[in-house]
């Protein structure tokens, strides 16, 4: 109805508020296949890479939940990449904030079904895999759950494989596969 490009805007305002309310109304939007290609295609995928940075956790968490919620189709995440969107997410898997964590390692997990986007991963993301490793111990089961997740999905190609295990993945594989989660 004409209110994505004003949300866009607003995304860019220096008011944290207005920030933290247009990336949320973003984000629910991304929840309906029908708006996905229309957020891809109208310039929102630049200002939310740049929102997941912000300093402040709500920016940061909603933001980060809408590049989630765009991963779910194959061109949305061949736009998220064209964005510059993966760098960012990597970055956020050290975030001290599960739920960035979570919508972070999930984003990737879908980014990297795709054999495409593993192949650029790998030539651009040197600390992609130490990190997933590293939230397979995590104190939140479903950020180890999508690191996981998203380990297999790198492990669809050899060299990943053996990047996961000279990362200390198996050793993370073995206590997972003996927990009751």
């Amino acid at each position: 109805m004409g209110g994505l490009n004003p949300l866009i805007r607003q995304m860019m305002s220096s008011n944290i508020e207005v920030q933290c309310n247009a990336v949320g109304c973003i984000t629910n939007l991304a929840t309906q296949d029908k708006n996905k290609t229309k957020i891809a295609t109208s310039g929102a995928l630049i200002p939310l890479t740049k929102l997941a940075k912000s300093p402040d956790l709500r920016v940061q968490r909603n933001a980060t939940g809408a590049l989630l919620n765009m991963t779910h189709s194959f061109d949305n995440r061949k736009e998220l990449v064209e964005a510059g969107s993966v760098p960012v997410l990597v970055q956020l898997l050290s975030s001290p904030d599960a739920d960035v964590q979570y919508y972070c390692t999930t984003a990737l997990s879908n980014i990297a079904v795709d054999e495409t986007n593993r192949k650029k991963l790998s030539t651009t993301e040197p600390k992609l895999v130490g990190q997933l490793v590293l939230l397979m111990d995590s104190s939140s089961p479903r950020v180890q759950c999508q690191a996981t997740l998203a380990l297999r999905n790198l492990a669809s190609d050899a060299l990943y494989q053996l990047e996961i295990v000279r990362a200390g993945g198996l050793a993370n594989l073995v206590t997972l596969l003996k927990s009751n989660n």
